[in-house]
């Protein structure tokens, strides 16, 4: 039964965008205010599916940070599981079978874009630790020291270069270069082009700027009803705007046996004929 409801969604979603492209928005872009609601009918079947803006909802799209934003969500989701509050289809005979309620308010998203996931992963792959040891490695300080010593040879170096090449500008040389290239590019360079704060204010702020200021999250509720007479389905009425104030208009994207249509709902007109 479910997949022939979800192929009857699909031809209406694809019915309702040659319908009215313009208007029949996509999840990824909602527009704060409008809300919108596909039904589509089938046989004595009916699906009703609602995609909110969360600021429509509880006021704001990112995961709750505050006590009274944990309230509002616990009570929104309440109150989007009893779709006897919010939509009415006369006449037809509608019992409930199936209901789902989810949204992105910041769960989903940061999965996406995880906190965790940025510090250990781009901290791995440009670890501060990494560069400080790794690069200094490449230009190990001891190396310099062992390394230039053991190939122009300690005791040549100090009774013949030590003339020619003053041991201490030989150490200032080498510790200046070791000092210049290693600790100031690697340091700085490297730190610079792969910097911990960076990854951190720039990733962290790049994500976690949607969930605190804004973000896209949004609310998918689905409604399925079995009707004993849904030949006889005139109207829906929904009392959506006395619920979600923050809600315009709402557009209703329709396909049945009968018609194929989009309407629009505003707080006053709230019920449409089929």
């Amino acid at each position: 039964m479910k997949p022939s409801i979800l192929a009857v969604v699909i031809g209406m979603t694809v019915s309702a965008t040659a319908i009215a492209e313009d208007h029949f928005r996509s999840h990824d872009a909602h527009v704060h205010g409008e809300v919108e609601v596909n039904i589509a009918q089938d046989g004595q079947e009916l699906l009703v599916e609602v995609t909110a803006p969360g600021a429509d909802v509880v006021g704001f799209e990112h995961a709750p940070q505050t006590p009274e934003q944990v309230a509002a969500l616990e009570k929104a989701t309440a109150l989007l599981n009893q779709p006897s509050k919010l939509f009415a289809f006369e006449g037809a005979d509608c019992t409930l079978e199936y209901k789902s309620v989810t949204h992105t308010l910041g769960e989903d998203d940061h999965e996406g874009h995880d906190h965790d996931k940025h510090d250990h992963h781009d901290h791995e792959g440009h670890d501060h630790d990494k560069h400080d040891h790794h690069d200094h490695e490449g230009h190990d300080h001891d190396k310099h020291d062992h390394d230039d010593h053991e190939g122009h040879d300690h005791d040549k170096h100090d009774h013949h270069d030590h003339e020619g090449h003053d041991h201490d500008k030989h150490d200032h040389d080498d510790h200046e270069g070791h000092e210049g290239h290693d600790h100031d590019k690697h340091d700085h360079h490297d730190h610079e082009g792969h910097d911990h704060d960076k990854h951190d204010n720039d990733d962290h702020e790049g994500h976690d700027h949607d969930h605190a200021a804004g973000g896209h999250g949004e609310f998918t509720i689905e409604y399925h009803y079995q009707c004993s007479n849904v030949a006889k389905l005139d109207t829906v009425e929904t009392q959506w705007f006395s619920n979600f104030a923050n809600t315009e208009s709402i557009t209703v994207n329709l396909l049945t046996d009968r018609a194929q249509t989009q309407q629009k709902l505003t707080p006053s007109n709230t019920s449409f004929r089929f």
